[in-house]
């Protein structure tokens, strides 16, 4: 450290959000969220056949997939297989749903859309003035030019923090596009949305499109005019969005991980199917430039348990295999220090304090 305040990226999954609402891998698809998501968004194409087939052959039926990752793993392959028994199974259960039933390729559209109404209810209905939005609007009011943001998380959040007039360097403006030439100020905190954002969209063109808040999609007429979302779900298309239109993000988030004193994983575990951002993300901390580097994991309050381990494990194995080392030697520093915080991410937004942050360290 020279003096300067340490530089911090926070890695934020899906417990991030689920303080405020947000809903978890088990919590997508089910009734309840279609019920909301129609009221919410009354005008948007009706994605009840999504959650009909979702339930009938899944978990309350044939079980063909037991949550909605496998669900979405199941009908994005079987799009970009078509030869395949799997598109033919597929196109056989979609047409059982009823005359109205779309094609294949405009009910993956319609599945990927229910999602992305689902990771949007809870932050439109939601208040900055409310309970549990405070420790999160405390955490925006304090970040700062050395912070950086690396979600994987679809939802508009981190917009909706940055529209506190409290908030300075983090916001919708501070949100890093698709594109090359993408960039934000110097004297803001960036935010890389690595697996897309809920108002991003894929034109007809292949190319990168923003729609405004709550449209969603472009809507013209029959489902057949909508444009595929740009939010990476589980399946065959994931890898090619990230090493596609959302590899620019990527590059800048692996540079900021590699220059990190201090990495914060907020609910986010590195899910096991998601072997593209668990090799990228590991190898740029095993990348690190900085002499010593002190990265906290939360996940709730069982450092026990599986979740926990495993991410620690991970990182361990990752750290120590680039040559550092936890404890002190001989005229030596520990050059790394793993700190799982036996807490909810509202916790620890709540009481985390600069020194337990950055360690030691001149700030």
């Amino acid at each position: 450290m020279t003096g300067d305040k340490p530089k911090v990226v926070w890695i934020l999954g899906s417990g991030f959000s689920k303080g405020l609402g947000g809903p978890l891998l088990y919590e997508l698809l089910t009734d309840k969220a279609r019920i909301e998501t129609h009221d919410q968004y009354p005008r948007l194409p009706d994605r009840r056949i999504v959650y009909d087939f979702f339930r009938n052959y899944g978990p309350d039926g044939a079980k063909y997939w037991a949550h909605a990752e496998e669900f979405l793993d199941f009908v994005d392959a079987a799009i970009e297989e078509p030869s395949s028994t799997r598109r033919q199974f597929l196109e056989r259960l979609v047409k059982g749903m009823g005359d109205k039933a779309p094609s294949v390729d405009d009910f993956r559209k319609l599945a990927i859309l229910a999602i992305a109404t689902e990771c949007s209810t809870f932050v439109d209905r939601g208040s900055l003035d409310s309970e549990a939005w405070d420790p999160y609007v405390d955490w925006a009011v304090k970040r700062r030019p050395n912070d950086a943001v690396v979600t994987f998380n679809y939802d508009q959040v981190l917009e909706k923090l940055g529209t506190d007039a409290s908030v300075k360097h983090l916001g919708e403006e501070t949100v890093v596009r698709p594109g090359a030439t993408s960039s934000v100020p110097d004297s803001n905190c960036p935010i890389y949305k690595l697996h897309g954002s809920t108002t991003w969209g894929i034109d007809r063109t292949g190319g990168f499109s923003a729609f405004d808040t709550n449209e969603f999609v472009s809507l013209k007429g029959d489902p057949g005019n909508i444009f595929r979302n740009l939010i990476a779900t589980p399946g065959a298309t994931k890898l090619s969005q990230c090493e596609g239109l959302l590899r620019p993000l990527w590059d800048k988030a692996i540079t900021k991980i590699r220059a990190a004193d201090v990495i914060v994983f907020m609910g986010y575990r590195f899910p096991p199917s998601d072997s593209y951002s668990r090799r990228m993300l590991l190898g740029a901390i095993g990348g690190n430039t900085r002499p010593s580097v002190r990265i906290h994991t939360v996940l709730g309050p069982d450092v026990g348990g599986e979740a926990t381990v495993r991410l620690v494990s991970m990182l361990k194995h990752v750290l120590e295999g680039s040559g550092r080392t936890e404890r002190a030697t001989a005229g030596t520093a520990p050059s790394y220090q793993l700190l799982p915080q036996p807490l909810y991410v509202e916790d620890f937004l709540t009481v985390v304090t600069p020194k337990a942050l950055y360690g030691p360290l001149p700030y």
